[in-house]
């Protein structure tokens, strides 16, 4: 079996859940080979590894959103983190939150600042941002965002409105 690989290896090489792989079988984009000893569906590598590559295959793939809090008090925190979870879920998109309580701290040497800018610049797959704060931290983020091309940045109380549509744009 050098050439075939169990559900679990085309789970791991697509990073997909197995309801998407499953799905993707369903609709054609993928086939097993065979069955294995014990009932198991017996992917061809090869297929996989090119399907990778396919676009059909980066409509699965969950695009990461970056989220950037700075929040006057943990439950204002823990709330602004729930309404994004929910946009996030309506929308298949994965967030990336970093949160940091503002505490009278405005400057942009924040350790969340730089986390935020490190992660921007080392991934290359961010849809958007989501953020909340009137610190200088925040601002500098969002202009960064509104610099790129094909992401979004968004306010997070902008996101009411958009819970209710179908797209973000």
């Amino acid at each position: 079996m050098a050439d075939g690989i169990y559900l679990r290896g085309v789970m791991n090489i697509l990073n997909l859940s197995e309801s998407a792989v499953n799905k993707l079988v369903e609709e054609g984009y993928l086939t097993y080979t065979k069955r294995g000893a014990k009932g198991k569906r017996v992917f061809d590598k090869a297929l996989v590894q090119e399907f990778k590559r396919a676009p059909a295959y980066q409509s699965f793939k969950k695009q990461t959103v970056l989220v950037y809090l700075r929040c006057e008090t943990e439950e204002q925190e823990r709330m602004m983190k729930r309404k994004v979870e929910r946009y996030c879920k309506k929308n298949n998109f994965k967030a990336n939150i970093i949160a940091q309580l503002n505490q009278g701290i405005k400057e942009i040497s924040q350790q969340s600042y730089k986390l935020t800018i490190n992660y921007i610049f080392e991934h290359t797959g961010i849809a958007g941002l989501i953020f909340y704060g009137r610190t200088d931290d925040t601002r500098e983020i969002k202009k960064i965002f509104q610099a790129r091309e094909e992401v979004f940045s968004y306010c997070i109380q902008d996101l009411d409105a958009n819970l209710h549509k179908t797209s973000i744009c």
